[in-house]
């Protein structure tokens, strides 16, 4: 057999400027280890493969063999363990308004007004409430008050019409609307109410010109805070020697800040004579609607 002729590329002269004698051997070189080098990358991305392979298959084996059954412990457990939302709720929600100290005044002829203190014991939620104001007969009548995170409030019907005098009436709420306060915007909410709550009563007068006639309140009292209010609602309590004889709902309109106004009162009830008066605001200090913005 001829052996195979040997070329020698060394000798080798581009004449046509296409194919220099550097190229041609990097050329020789690749014809020649071509096939060597797709065995080279088929075996190393077979061992990648094997490599990879194996690893997931441990990891599912062992997965197989202890995960299992370690997960199905795990969800068990949690089913045992989870958290009770509706205790958590009952933790966070507001604890109810409380209604004591019912009274009953009479306010004219066969006129009664009757009147109890709400008290919410809540530090940061505020309750927009309606309640109801029963009596054995069958008798009933509704309203509404706003009772601030942490305060008392004067609630109560007034006016009413009955021969009978209405013993044993209870007063009850029956829903409440609760706000909850910012902690962002009020971090202090007690101070945030004392602030607005700043309204001195000055010169109580009372006058009677008989035994017979109705007696006559009148006094002033001043917004010393520095806010202003579109309407601002009160109770004017009735007090002789300390003890509350009536109360008396007011509505000052475009109340503003440093204004001060003076109310008269003609009083129809029983008291025989009063010597002070304690005026309670009903405002919600909670509701930006409230107040007269600077300039109105």
């Amino acid at each position: 057999m001829a052996k195979e002729q040997q070329h020698n590329f060394s000798t080798y002269t581009e004449t046509g400027g296409g194919l220099s004698n550097k190229d041609l051997k990097y050329g020789e070189w690749w014809v020649r280890h071509k096939l060597g080098l797709e065995r080279a990358l088929i075996v190393f991305l077979s061992l990648v493969c094997i490599i990879f392979w194996s690893y997931s298959l441990v990891i599912w084996g062992g997965y197989a063999i202890f995960g299992y059954v370690h997960d199905a412990t795990v969800a068990n457990r949690q089913a045992v363990e989870f958290i009770n939302f509706e205790n958590t709720r009952n933790i966070t929600r507001p604890m109810p308004l409380v209604v004591n100290n019912v009274r009953i005044f009479r306010s004219g002829i066969n006129t009664y007004d009757i009147v109890g203190t709400a008290t919410n014991p809540n530090k940061r939620f505020a309750a927009n409430a309606t309640f109801l104001v029963t009596m054995p007969d069958g008798q009933e009548w509704r309203g509404s008050s706003v009772v601030l995170p942490g305060q008392e409030s004067t609630v109560g019907v007034f006016g009413i019409n009955t021969t009978a005098y209405p013993t044993a009436a209870q007063l009850v709420f029956e829903q409440a609307d609760w706000s909850r306060a910012d902690a962002h915007e009020i971090p202090d909410v007690t101070t945030y109410i004392a602030n607005r709550q700043q309204f001195p009563v000055l010169d109580v007068s009372f006058s009677q010109p008989s035994i017979d006639a109705f007696p006559t309140i009148s006094f002033r009292f001043a917004n010393a805070s520095a806010y202003s209010y579109w309407q601002a609602p009160f109770f004017v309590e009735l007090l002789s020697a300390g003890n509350v004889v009536g109360v008396v709902p007011i509505l000052e309109e475009r109340l503003r800040t440093g204004d001060e106004r003076d109310v008269f009162l003609q009083y129809f009830g029983d008291a025989i004579s009063i010597d002070t008066v304690r005026l309670l605001p009903s405002i919600d200090f909670f509701d930006a609607d409230n107040y007269i913005a600077p300039g109105q």
